[in-house]
């Protein structure tokens, strides 16, 4: 019953992750007038917006008199050391932006504002020295994109070392805006993946369970049907739900429930002269893969080593030495796994993401077996000298391509 409840838990927690992933959507914008990409008064808080501390930097965030407050304590090391900054800022090639914000300071200092990309090497692409003094001062210029169209950008302010230790202090931002105000030479369809106007979860559906489909780009239409994949018969017609404003995406949306639905089999859902949505499962087992397959993901994920797969395969990389940010001095950073969908390593999640994979065999170590077809383990299987002894479960360490011997 442990094994059972704690494998549906984290089946639970990846088909969550997948299921949102599935609803990230492209914003769209017409160039007949300008599109607003970021406005932030701070009157309603300070929803979006982030710190960052790194190499000593110390600070805390929150919002006076309808400004955000940025308690610097510390300014670290580094200009990053302490950072604030506004995530997922869409920026198109070719596009031309308005930057706008207020900003101040209760002791006299410098910054650095930025959009920049939000991982890999962190690029610039827009970049504006600050000299902050109490004296709030109004921040206004365009910029046009240059770079290839990066949509998970982030606006960034450095509020770290500048060269200088600053006593502790505020820095205030307010009335922040970036609009988009000449498309007119961006080309959409050269990036613009297919979005669909039906959205199912991607994992699929238990039989039981309540199962909701999104709808977008929705006209007159008011009901939905469920077919059978295999016989195209409609085995369910259902209403959609009233209209929803979906503000990050920047989008209308609607649901439709089809929970009613429990034999288990393949399906897909139409909706008047929408696209039909993509086939998805319902099912007892769908489930049943996704440990094996987070697992297999962080292979997937090494760095420094050989990948063995058929479509993320890759020879090594990243096997020379780094250079220690402003000196010559190199060192050897070798190994761990990339970030998220970047190239970035960092020791935190490499380090936190070891710990979860020891608690989680330590909770559950009949829930972890050898079929994950990591190549090492299906090498050790075969080349064991021993093979009447069962060979002992693996789990990868931050530091591939080595592992750790847990138990026999």
């Amino acid at each position: 019953m442990h094994r059972h409840i704690f494998q549906k838990s984290l089946a639970a927690i990846a088909a969550g992750a997948l299921a949102v992933t599935s609803l990230a959507v492209l914003p769209s914008f017409s160039a007949s007038a300008a599109t607003t990409i970021l406005s932030s008064d701070f009157s309603n808080g300070s929803s979006g917006w982030s710190t960052y501390k790194a190499s000593g930097g110390s600070c805390s965030m929150g919002v006076e008199n309808g400004k955000l407050a940025l308690t610097v304590n510390s300014v670290g090391t580094l200009n990053y050391s302490v950072q604030v900054g506004y995530d997922v800022v869409p920026l198109y090639q070719n596009g031309v932006y308005r930057l706008k914000y207020d900003i101040s300071s209760t002791e006299d200092c410098t910054v650095e504002q930025m959009i920049q990309q939000n991982g890999g090497t962190y690029q610039s692409y827009t970049w504006k020295g600050l000299d902050l003094t109490a004296e709030t001062q109004t921040v206004d210029y365009t910029f046009t994109m240059k770079q290839e169209t990066d949509i998970m950008s982030k606006l960034v302010f450095n509020c770290g070392y500048e060269g200088k230790d600053v006593a502790p202090h505020t820095i205030y931002l307010d009335n922040v805006s970036l609009e988009l105000i000449d498309d007119s030479k961006v080309d959409y369809t050269s990036f613009q993946p297919y979005e669909p106007s039906i959205i199912t979860d991607q994992v699929g559906y238990q039989p039981n369970s309540k199962k909701t489909a999104v709808f977008r780009d929705v006209t007159s239409e008011t009901t939905f049907s469920v077919v059978n994949a295999d016989t195209k018969q409609t085995v369910y017609t259902g209403t959609l739900s009233d209209s929803i404003n979906n503000s990050p995406a920047r989008e209308t949306e609607w649901t439709g429930d089809f929970s009613a639905v429990t034999e288990p089999g393949s399906y897909y859902i139409t909706c008047g002269d929408l696209d039909q949505s993509y086939t998805f499962t319902i099912s007892d087992s769908v489930y049943d893969t996704l440990l094996t397959d987070s697992v297999k993901m962080l292979y997937l994920q090494r760095c420094g080593t050989e990948i063995e797969d058929d479509t993320f395969g890759h020879v090594a990389c990243h096997n020379t030495k780094a250079t220690i940010y402003g000196t010559s001095e190199t060192i050897d950073v070798s190994g761990g796994w990339h970030d998220a969908g970047d190239y970035g390593r960092y020791v935190v999640p490499g380090a936190k993401t070891v710990a979860d994979l020891l608690y989680a065999y330590a909770a559950s170590p009949s829930s972890y077996g050898d079929a994950t077809g990591i190549p090492e383990i299906v090498k050790y299987l075969f080349n064991s000298s021993n093979v009447a002894e069962q060979p002992p479960r693996l789990a990868h360490t931050t530091l591939a391509p080595t592992f750790i011997v847990l138990s026999k």
